[in-house]
């Protein structure tokens, strides 16, 4: 008798202390290929709908420093 096999329709991803769900294999391993603290950073924005006000006093930093990080990891 063949086990069965039940393939997983969503992958979950975990940031710092956030969790996401994601549908595309591509997305996940995507996500997986940033660091612990941008990949929380784009789970806070994108699934959680955070504001950069919001995201800034996750991490305890000003919105300065955060404008400062996002400008230059699109850089």
């Amino acid at each position: 008798m063949q086990d069965d096999i039940y393939p997983s329709e969503h992958l979950v991803l975990q940031g710092k202390s956030h969790i996401c769900v994601i549908t595309s294999e591509w997305l996940y391993n995507a996500m997986l290929k940033l660091s612990v603290t941008q990949r929380e950073v784009m789970i806070l924005n994108f699934w959680y709908r955070y504001t950069d006000i919001e995201i800034a006093a996750q991490f305890a930093e000003s919105i300065c420093c955060h404008t400062k990080l996002s400008r230059k990891e699109t850089l």
